[in-house]
């Protein structure tokens, strides 16, 4: 039987993985909390023929080895133009093409 802990980290996991679907799929607006506490919108993805546009590696983690952080998401920022990241456990909202996730 798993503790509290082991649970959370598993729908933890389990919500990474719903969203990083998603980014791959399509552009995404993903409302969070930044860890200083301030509020952000931002417009985002992982689609490859993107990252491909932006000259970007289309899979980080693969290409240098580093592990996945079960409860952060590196994801391109459409309007930064540039990497950022958004710990899971503080997302608001996250809408793909215009349809809420029900988060």
């Amino acid at each position: 039987m798993m503790n509290r802990e082991e649970e959370l980290q598993l729908q933890i996991r389990s919500q990474r993985e719903e969203y990083v679907k998603m980014l791959k799929e399509s552009i995404c607006v993903v409302d969070f909390t930044k860890v200083n506490g301030d509020f952000r919108k931002m417009t985002c993805t992982l689609e490859p023929n993107i990252l491909e546009e932006n000259l970007q590696v289309v899979d980080y983690y693969n290409k240098t080895g580093k592990k996945p952080n079960d409860n952060v998401i590196a994801t391109w920022d459409i309007n930064a133009k540039g990497w950022r990241s958004f710990r899971v456990d503080s997302v608001i909202d996250f809408v793909k093409g215009g349809v809420p996730s029900g988060r």
